[in-house]
């Protein structure tokens, strides 16, 4: 992200400015977007739309230094390409993501639509507006296009467009009283400090492993299974407790660890007590023989 508002204020001082200078600047700088996120240079479709707009005589030299940086790229493009199973696993792409795509990076559809409205009413910068706006919506859009022929829609994959969102949104507002601009903070600090206190918690990643050790750690005599996905986390956070139950340890009492539900049985024991912590689902159970004596 750091990378991408570098290349836009290089690109925007190409444009403005005409030096071989920023140019050469804007061109090494999407080299450093591409190897760090390739798929973040989807934003350079927004960038030419935003050149298109403000000066469309630049667009020989805007061509020639993407190009040369595409060129530099594309090796890392091609072996991820190659490597493209990876992430078959993500779901297909549906038809709301196209407008509920940027409330993923904001926060909420709320926290959108006042932007929305700031962006629309506001006489701010109007010429830095109709710059920035390509660049904060064309990762969204062709990652929802491309995402109906692969793979692909992935939320985290859109925060290459944070940087033009928090440009347009400035470039809106430069105009507003100080007053109105305080306003807008205290509105915008009221929308989203409940999901900023919320990707803080334990739960933040859907399961709250830290809770789930503790509750394990309280019968130690007891075996552990977990399933594939919360073994690691589960042994990180159960390393800084007294004590741990044993895995794959044949005793009376069972712990069971799933990253989500439902429980699954285990043959030969009984389930006597569940508890979720988020998503992840903590069972213990007890020897059925033993259960009935």
């Amino acid at each position: 992200m750091a990378a991408i508002a570098l290349s836009t204020l290089m690109l925007y001082r190409g444009i403005t400015q005409g030096e071989r200078r920023w140019w050469a600047g804007y061109g090494s700088v999407l080299v450093v977007v591409g190897y760090a996120h390739v798929l973040s240079l989807l934003v350079v479709a927004g960038q030419l739309c935003g050149l298109l707009l403000l000066d469309r005589t630049k667009w020989r030299v805007y061509a020639l230094t993407t190009g040369i940086a595409m060129a530099v790229v594309a090796p890392l493009a091609l072996l991820g390409f190659a490597q493209r199973g990876q992430i078959a696993w993500i779901p297909p792409i549906q038809f709301d993501w196209l407008w509920s795509g940027l409330s993923v990076i904001t926060g909420s559809i709320a926290v959108t639509a006042l932007l929305a409205v700031v962006v629309l009413a506001s006489s701010g910068d109007r010429k830095l507006v109709k710059f920035s706006l390509p660049i904060a919506l064309s990762t969204p859009v062709l990652l929802w296009l491309i995402g109906h022929l692969t793979p692909l829609y992935l939320a985290r994959y859109l925060l290459g467009a944070a940087p033009g969102i928090a440009l347009v949104v400035a470039a809106s507002a430069s105009a507003l009283p100080r007053l109105r601009l305080v306003a807008l903070a205290a509105i915008l600090v009221a929308l989203t400090l409940p999901q900023q206190l919320t990707v803080r918690g334990p739960a933040a990643h859907n399961q709250d492993y830290r809770s789930a050790a503790a509750l394990v750690a309280t019968d130690c005599a007891a075996g552990i299974q977990y399933d594939g996905t919360s073994r690691d986390a589960m042994l990180y956070y159960l390393a800084s407790r007294p004590c741990a139950p044993i895995e794959d340890h044949a005793e009376a009492h069972l712990w069971s660890v799933q990253a989500s539900g439902p429980l699954v049985s285990i043959p030969g024991f009984r389930l006597v007590r569940s508890e979720s912590f988020g998503m992840a689902l903590v069972g213990y159970w007890v020897r059925t023989e033993v259960s009935a004596g």
